[in-house]
């Protein structure tokens, strides 16, 4: 079962990655076609949005309010970022809520596709994904975040990755957006959508995560959780709470 899981991985990817480096939006309709829910499909949905508009094709938007109780809105999960722009955390156990770090994600490159932070120590897509992170190596691309923000919304991604150890492993998890939350920090008010990941590392631990993300604010999550477990015994291995204590950001809102 292994290796058909690994070989359905592989064509996903070999398809994603010719797709990801055409300018022709025939490879990614290809890739929606063939895999209209898979490990790329959010990263699909966005790039053929981007290629058509570069045709002069616009995107059907479709009216969204945040009173609609089916909804609570819709939000596209493109987000606007401009150089100057910084994020600050502070990482804490979540057992014991010690802080074990504190860092700011400064904004010093803007591309069409990319925004690296604090001269190349991470690089995230314009979704917000990691393609460089300061912890660990991503091998094939990965999508935590979707193509929009709706509730209900689900989508699931499998990347290979160089852990801290220096092992090759993949990660394959599925995400949904659970609900939407007002919430106060001392980064401020926020009217955040809830995204609940689970998944495993491939012959490994259980890996959770739960991030609260409110793109008409803020581009970055305003708290995020990550959680390792043993697979068998369920005893938790890691658990952590990246908590946003302040933001600057030169667009501070965008449209529905």
């Amino acid at each position: 079962m292994a290796d058909l899981d690994d070989q359905h991985f592989k064509e996903q990817l070999s398809l994603w990655e010719k797709a990801s480096s055409s300018g022709d939006p025939k490879f990614t309709i290809a890739y929606l076609d063939a895999f209209p829910t898979g490990f790329y499909s959010q990263l699909a949905e966005v790039r053929l949005d981007q290629l058509l508009a570069a045709q002069g094709e616009k995107k059907l938007v479709i009216p969204s309010s945040a009173n609609n109780p089916f909804t609570k809105g819709m939000v596209s999960g493109v987000m606007e970022y401009s150089v100057g722009d910084a994020y600050s955390y502070s990482r804490k156990d979540s057992l014991t809520g010690i802080e074990e770090n504190a860092f700011t994600q400064k904004v010093t490159k803007v591309t069409d596709s990319e925004i690296t932070f604090n001269n190349g120590r991470q690089v995230i897509d314009i979704m917000g994904n990691d393609l460089i992170s300061p912890n660990e190596r991503f091998l094939s691309p990965a999508q935590f975040y979707p193509a929009e923000y709706v509730l209900g919304n689900k989508w699931i991604t499998r990347y290979a990755w160089k852990k801290g150890d220096g092992v090759d492993s993949s990660v394959e998890m599925e995400f949904k957006i659970i609900g939407r939350e007002k919430m106060e920090t001392p980064a401020g008010r926020f009217n955040a959508f809830v995204i609940d990941g689970m998944g495993y590392v491939l012959g490994g631990s259980k890996f959770e995560m739960r991030y609260w993300i409110d793109p008409e604010t803020c581009n970055r999550p305003i708290w995020f959780d990550r959680v390792s477990k043993n697979r068998k015994q369920g005893k938790v291995r890691m658990s952590t709470r990246d908590e946003l204590v302040s933001f600057h950001q030169k667009k501070s809102a965008k449209k529905s």
